[in-house]
């Protein structure tokens, strides 16, 4: 098999596996800190910087990615000839973009109902 599709299959099969380990209630608190982080810890107010919450840092890849590949349909280089770091850069955009997509759809299904779908439309992009 050749590398994407390999990775596609990694992606979808580890999609499945996070879809069939995260309850409900935590998928539901991991959006809500997306859209309102918790207080830091006392080990966070060292003066390290947070990082971002799983859910804002799949948001951000998909749109990432979906920005290169929109980037990519407006080049001006001829469709007949693009070169191949160019198509591998376009596989792994896609991959990160579908993967991301997919993530993301494990909280929109696996959520506690329609409140964790609300909070999620409501994810900066």
């Amino acid at each position: 098999d050749c590398p994407e599709v390999v990775a596609s299959l990694l992606s979808t099969y580890c999609i499945t596996a996070f879809r069939s380990c995260l309850p409900a209630e935590t998928a539901s608190r991991m959006v809500l800190h997306a859209l309102a982080p918790p207080p830091p810890d006392d080990a966070d107010e060292l003066g390290g910087p947070t990082e971002p919450s799983i859910v804002t840092r799949l948001v951000t890849t998909l749109a990432d990615n979906l920005r290169f590949l929109q980037s990519q349909q407006h080049h001006e280089q001829p469709v007949d000839a693009p070169s191949s770091e160019s198509v591998i850069d376009i596989y792994r955009a896609t991959i990160g973009a579908s993967g991301a997509a997919g993530a993301l759809g494990v909280f929109l299904t696996g959520g506690e109902g329609d409140a964790t779908r609300e909070m999620l439309l409501r994810l900066l992009v």
